[in-house]
């Protein structure tokens, strides 16, 4: 298979970037056109993820990418994530199953913790083409997800494990998509 590199967007002006927030959308608004019912039925957030992945293989469909829900994988690694910059305060509003885990752990033990992106738009087995990353709660923001999608979105040159290009945290507060966007590992 022959893949062409993209270039990192948030270095050249950011066209590309927008072009991939509007897919980003795009698949989101089918999602909410033909799914919605998901995030009213109590659906698990893997059902929600693994939809919006479905159509974000329609709106990337040439761009010869894989599309995938919780891949844990670097390379041939688990991912890891430093937890020490997340603050217990902010996680105790979350209470999300990981921000318990940051609110009663002792992060003087956890230098790192494994962790499993929602959606991952890359090609496995490489990191010359690690697009966007993507976490999802159905209905508040969350200090975690904002972490990985630091760690995600930090470029290799800065020290970044993963150098995703973009990063998106989505929810759905009133059964409405929320973005709050990353890159370079800020959000922006």
């Amino acid at each position: 298979m022959v893949v062409r590199k993209t270039r990192l967007a948030h270095r050249t002006g950011g066209k590309d970037q927008i072009v991939m927030k509007e897919k980003v959308i795009k698949a989101v608004e089918s999602f909410m056109a033909n799914d919605a019912g998901l995030l009213d039925n109590s659906a698990h957030e893997q059902a929600i993820s693994h939809r919006i992945g479905v159509y974000l293989e329609d709106v990337f469909e040439s761009e010869n990418l894989n599309i995938d829900c919780e891949y844990n994988k670097h390379l041939d690694e688990p991912k890891k994530i430093d937890l020490y910059d997340l603050s217990p305060e902010l996680c105790k509003k979350c209470g999300c199953d990981s921000c318990q885990f940051v609110v009663k752990g002792n992060l003087n033990e956890i230098p790192e913790r494994g962790f499993r992106p929602d959606i991952l738009l890359h090609i496995r087995g490489t990191d010359d083409r690690n697009l966007i990353a993507i976490e999802i709660k159905k209905k508040k923001e969350c200090p975690f997800d904002d972490a990985k999608l630091r760690a995600l979105t930090k470029l290799r040159s800065d020290d970044g494990e993963y150098g995703y290009e973009l990063g998106v945290f989505i929810w759905f507060a009133g059964n409405k998509p929320q973005y709050k966007w990353f890159a370079s590992g800020q959000q922006f």
